[in-house]
Parts: structure tokens; sequence; C-alpha cells
């Protein structure tokens, strides 16, 4: 996978995370539903704003999600190393298109 991801950055708190579209360049975004500071919502809604994709990683269904993230693709908690491999490539597809 190392092939597919050129830099990363991991952020556990959603004060962090609420600060990054707005101080890293990003191309694409792996969020985790539930992080240290409460949920990570503000930040989803954030790179809707910016056209930058991304996936939410979550062990609940889609009732606990604001109806405005539903649509979002989704990584359903427990999943398998190939199914992140997918979404990292889709990611990956979208960013492209978006900037050609």
């Amino acid at each position: 996978m190392s092939a597919l991801i050129a830099s990363e950055t991991s952020l556990s708190r959603l004060d962090g995370a609420l600060r990054l579209p707005h101080e890293e360049p990003l191309d694409a975004a792996i969020l985790d539903v539930r992080i240290r500071g409460g949920q990570v919502y503000p930040v989803a809604e954030e790179l809707l704003a910016r056209n930058i994709p991304f996936v939410l990683a979550s062990g609940y269904g889609d009732w606990a999600l604001p109806e405005s993230l539903r649509d979002q693709p989704r990584l359903t908690k427990p999943f398998r190393q190939q199914d992140l491999e997918d979404q990292v490539r889709l990611l990956l597809a979208k960013a492209t298109a978006s900037t050609t």
C-alpha cells in the first residue's frame, strides 16, 4: 500500500483535524467518525465545501450520520485491508480527476 500514499497525516483529536484543511494542502482523506474531542462531522463538512474527496470510517449505520453525509463513501468497521486499499484507490482517482 505504500505505493498508493505519498504522504499521510494522522490526527487523533478533533481540534487538530479541524485546523488541517486550512493549514495543509489535502488531496483526499479517510476520517474516523469518532475521534478524541467529538465526532468528525465538521471536518467532513469542510472537506465537502472544498471538494476534497473523503471516506468515513465507522462501525455505525447510516442512521448515525448527519443526513448531509449519508451519501459519502464509507468503510464499515471492522474493515479488511483490501477494503481500505480499494477505498484509497477510489479516493486517489477522485483526487486526480478533480485536479485535471
